[in-house]
This record gives C-alpha cells, structure tokens and sequence, in this order.
C-alpha cells in the first residue's frame, strides 16, 4: 500500500521533458477555434454528485454558462462521483464530476475517459464520523468496532490511510461497504460505530447525533481533487462544446468571488442542504480550473493502491498522462496548464 504523496508535486525526472503551460504553447488569452467540420451541438448530460465540491460544475449549469451555445445541459445527481463516473462509462451520461479515487480504479481498467479539468481540491473534505457511546474518542479505539465507507471511493481511501497513518491493521475493524445515504441510517440507528466520508454527509451526520458525534479529521495525509471526465468520443466529435463546458466552468470561478450569496444557493440546492451549511464548507477549499503535475502524481498514488490490494487484478501501474486531455484547457485557461510532458511522444 502506498500512502499519498503531496510533498515536491515537481518530483519527477524532467531530463527530455517539457513543461506544457499556457506560455509555452499559446498565448495567453488566445482562444483557438476548434478545428475540422462544424458539428450542430447536441443536449449535454452531466453525470453529477450532489457534493459540496463538484460547485463549479453546479454554478456553471445554474448560471446558463454551458448552454451558451443553445444546447441544454442537464445535470444528472447521483449520491457519490463513484456513481456518476459508472454512469458515464456505461453511456448514460457525456460527462461526469468524481473524485480521484474512482478515476484511478478506471484507469486500471483500461476504461475510455479523458480528464478535461480539475475543479476543487481540498483537505479537509474527508473525516471519519464516529458515536462515542460506541467507545470511539481516539483511532486506537477503532478497533474492533464496525465502519462504514462506500467501496472505491475517496472515502475509502481516506480510511485505509488514515489507519497507515495511526498504525491500525484494516483487519483490526470490521469493513461495511455502504453507499453515503445508507451511512447515515447505519450511524444513527447504532448498525456501524463510525463511517469515513465526506461533505456534506459528515456535517450532517454531526448534527444528527449532536453530543454522541466524535469527528476525526486529518487534514495532511490527503489532498482531494475532483476531475471533470468525458467520453472520448464526446470530445472528438464536440470540440467546439468541450470548449464552451470548460469557458463555462471559467465563469463559474468569476460568480463565486463577484456573488458568493448567488452561488452559495445554487450549491445548496442541488446537494439538497442548508446555504449556511455550504457557506461555512466553502472555508478552506480551493476551487480552479487547472491540470498539473500533482493530479498526475495523485492518480498515481490511487493505481498504486488498488494495485497493492485485492480490488483489481491488475499489478502494474499504466502510465496516467494519456488519460488527460490538454487541448481544450489550453484554449481556454492555457496558464492553468503545468504538466511535464515527454517532447516526442505526441500525448495526449
């Protein structure tokens, strides 16, 4: 098992490589038409969590920025972006918004997906909530008791960690694979001692058990970044749509600093939770449209992981840039392009 690495995110060999920016391939604020035939736009679906940190994605729909050409995008919600990335894979969806942990999991399985962006990474997203009439206050008391988590998710991977870190054995507890809606019910009604998830659930789960309620958190074993995905025949037959859906995500970044009360709503009502719920969890996130070398590293990290357990069958780790799509990003916000790419391999 191979815990995360934040440190020096530039720590690779850079001997043949060539840092792919803004400055380097277009100029900046050069906005490229997209070539080859004009296509008609056709209706986007958006597989989409109803998580706190998929909010520029949730702004850019609520705000008419991605139906900027006339065609109407929709936003399918699903409880994790594990669910939503599934749905894309089997072709209910053109897009999906989901976290790393699922995306490195795909990758292992040689499925078809490109990553456009990366639109929040944070911290603190991620806890483990636990009820003290169980006996839980600190993570030695873990052991023996029963915690919930939903199977390949960041949640996951959270709690695999955060026992690395605090030297807990996974077979010191027992495992309940649940989804973050039966999480809540298994917590309260006393079915599991803790669950490992993430907003807005944690919170949630919080003020439900009140005084009951011990939340674990770790802020510096784990950075999580939320990618938005496509279909790769969605972005070669919709060229001149990727770049509207990435321009609309821009503008997104622009109504959560000119109208954070605006955006906050829009956030709040699709994740279905209070605005003040999602003011006070937009404190110590940072939301971005951007590709750099630490989403590489992270995805990384992710395949190593499910390599070294018994989820996937695969053991060795495929590389991850062709799975990145920088074209469209360099139209759009070439400066927030950082990735270290070979000079002759023509990728991605």
């Amino acid at each position: 098992m191979h815990p995360p690495s934040r440190c020096n995110p530039w720590a690779a060999p850079l001997v043949g490589f060539l840092l792919v920016t803004g400055l380097t391939m277009l100029p900046l604020g050069c906005r490229k038409k997209p070539s080859g035939p004009v296509v008609p736009p056709v209706p986007i679906t958006i597989a989409c969590p109803r998580n706190i940190s998929a909010g520029l994605v949730i702004i850019a729909n609520g705000k008419g920025h991605l139906a900027r050409d006339g065609a109407p995008t929709t936003l399918r919600p699903f409880e994790s972006g594990k669910a939503a990335l599934e749905c894309m894979l089997s072709g209910g969806a053109d897009l999906a918004v989901v976290a790393e942990t699922p995306v490195a999991h795909a990758i292992l399985e040689d499925s078809k997906l490109k990553i456009l962006a990366c639109i929040h990474q944070s911290n603190g997203d991620l806890a483990l909530v636990a009820r003290k009439d169980k006996g839980i206050h600190a993570p030695a008391d873990l052991r023996g008791k029963r915690i919930g988590f939903a199977q390949g998710t960041n949640g996951h991977y959270f709690l695999d960690t955060y026992c690395l870190v605090n030297r807990i054995h996974p077979e010191a507890f027992r495992s309940v694979d649940l989804s973050p809606l039966q999480q809540r019910t298994a917590l309260l009604e006393g079915r599991v001692d803790a669950v490992s998830t993430w907003e807005p659930h944690v919170t949630i789960l919080a003020k439900a058990l009140g005084p009951q309620a011990v939340v674990i958190r770790e802020a510096f074993i784990f950075t999580q970044c939320i990618f938005v995905v496509a279909r790769p025949e969605f972005i070669r037959d919709h060229p001149a749509q990727v770049q509207v859906l990435l321009e609309g995500l821009c503008s997104a970044l622009d109504d959560l600093s000119r109208s954070p009360r605006e955006a906050r709503d829009l956030v709040a009502a699709y994740a279905q939770v209070e605005p003040t719920l999602v003011e006070r969890s937009f404190a110590g996130r940072t939301f971005d449209v951007r590709l750099d070398q630490s989403h590489i590293l992270s995805l990384e990290n992710g395949c190593h992981w499910f390599a070294d357990s018994s989820a996937v069958s695969r053991r060795t780790i495929p590389e991850v840039l062709p799975f990145f799509h920088l074209p469209g990003l360099l139209e759009v916000r070439p400066q927030g392009v950082q990735i270290i790419r070979d000079q002759e391999g023509g990728r991605p």
